[in-house]
């Protein structure tokens, strides 16, 4: 960071951030949007154009605010833009000074004779029929002209760049219990990612969008125990004489209007069944069943490395209550090769809290125990090997003993004369004499070069040590 802007309880240091930083800063703020990513900066370089990403960081070190900065040839130089930016930002004076000169700074690096923004926060708040909703955000409006920025006044209509939108409150659109745990994405008609999020226990509110313009909304992960719900194409209709904004998703080939303008994207619970080995690993080729207490088949697959999931509804798995108790078995037909049947198990499927919770039991006479999570995990044992007897070791026939020969008597000693020594001849004592200084040596040798590459890596840890 190049320079800091100072706070009585916090410093603020800013300056050039990467697109993938300002990725994750739009991922994190509500404030965050399209047009401030870095699918901005790259769409800028393919047009001939500049531009930068800059930001602010707290004491900490944490990215709090930040954005692209568009730069574009006008009559008497560049100008830059900031849409829908700076991001991250609050009434904190401190703050938008920081980003103030950090914008600035950008600006006389490309020679820009002007930058212009638009910051994504509401001023103030209308209804639908055009009264006002709310207070006007008027410590914003004074924080950015004291950090030297001139307010352009405010419009009515659109113009090439709004200067006001319709901010619809998608309220619902994770799902009608605000399903918390859900990855969901809205993309155009190009498949660019305008906004993606995942889903909480409070709503989601989507900003930005363009009036006649189709959007996706995609689920592309679904929270444990729930089933990925079906894509959504959706646009906002501006009608009436109020020009109130309705919101219509797309039926086959047509356009439906939702009569309470809200789009709901709803999750259907499952069973979860994984088929695993006694290490927790999915195992393949297993032919499972659940069949009711009639003994009728609701559902029969063969295991893959992927879990089954199978939906709760009326025509699979019943919920029981108090009036009726829907009990199910599931078994194992066959056992992949090399794999024992598991023992079945039964469960049933209860509303516990506003939720529903799974219970299991092993049999009739066992009690019912809640499980954790709509999980059943069947577990399959190795069938255990048969193992070879060893072979009776042939005994070894035992040799006949020789028959001792009778000892030799001893010849009678004669005396012999003593001959004098020729040169061919070597004494036994030096011969081992000899040897025994040829093995000393060589034990001597040996040590010695044991010693001498001890020293030699002593010498080059040494080295080593003093290069470091």
């Amino acid at each position: 960071m190049s320079a800091t802007a100072n706070r009585t309880d916090t410093t603020y240091t800013f300056g050039v951030i990467t697109p993938e930083e300002l990725d994750r800063l739009s991922e994190a703020t509500s404030q965050g949007s399209f047009q401030q990513w870095s699918g901005q900066v790259r769409l800028a370089k393919i047009r001939g154009h500049e531009a930068e990403c800059v930001g602010v960081c707290d004491a900490s070190g944490n990215l709090v605010t930040g954005c692209v900065i568009l730069y574009l040839n006008g009559r008497f130089g560049a100008d830059g833009s900031v849409y829908f930016g700076p991001i991250g930002i609050s009434d904190d004076p401190a703050l938008l000074r920081a980003i103030t000169e950090a914008i600035r700074e950008s600006a006389r690096r490309h020679h820009a004779v002007s930058v212009a923004c638009w910051p994504n926060v509401a001023y103030r708040l209308y209804s639908s029929n055009g009264q006002p909703d709310g207070e006007p955000n008027d410590a914003l409006l004074t924080g950015f002209t004291d950090a030297g920025w001139t307010h352009g006044g405010f419009h009515t209509g659109y113009d090439v760049v709004c200067q006001w939108m319709y901010v619809k409150d998608l309220t619902g659109i994770t799902n009608g219990k605000e399903l918390p745990g859900a990855k969901l994405e809205i993309r155009d008609t190009d498949g660019n990612l305008v906004e993606g999020w995942t889903s909480t226990k409070t709503p989601h509110t989507v900003r930005g969008l363009e009036l006649e313009k189709a959007y996706t909304l995609t689920e592309t992960r679904a929270p444990d125990g729930y089933a990925e719900a079906e894509s959504i194409v959706f646009k906002l209709v501006q009608e009436g004489t109020e020009q109130v904004n309705e919101v219509y998703v797309k039926s086959d080939d047509d356009w439906v209007k939702l009569d309470d303008a809200t789009v709901i994207m709803q999750d259907a619970p499952v069973l979860d069944i994984d088929k695993t080995d006694i290490a927790g690993n999915l195992l393949p080729g297993a032919t499972l069943t659940i069949r009711d207490a009639g003994g009728e088949v609701i559902d029969t697959w063969v295991t893959d490395y992927k879990t089954h999931s199978v939906p709760i509804s009326d025509e699979f798995i019943k919920l029981s209550d108090s009036n009726k108790e829907y009990i199910y078995t599931l078994t194992e037909d066959a056992a992949p090769a090399g794999f024992e049947i598991a023992n079945s198990v039964q469960f049933k499927l209860e509303t516990v809290d506003d939720g529903i919770s799974l219970f299991v039991r092993e049999n009739a006479d066992a009690e019912w125990t809640r499980a954790d999570k709509r999980l059943i995990q069947m577990i399959d044992e190795a069938t255990p090997r048969e193992e070879t007897p060893a072979p009776t070791p042939t005994p070894t026939p035992q040799p006949t003993p020789a028959a001792t020969p009778a000892p030799t008597p001893a010849p009678t000693p004669h005396k012999v004369q003593t001959l004098p020594q020729t040169g061919d001849g070597f004494p036994l004592l030096a011969i081992v004499v000899v040897s025994l200084a040829s093995a000393t040596g060589i034990v001597l040798l040996t040590v010695k070069q044991k010693n001498a590459l001890k020293e030699t890596s002593d010498e080059e840890d040494a080295d080593e040590s003093s290069d470091r």
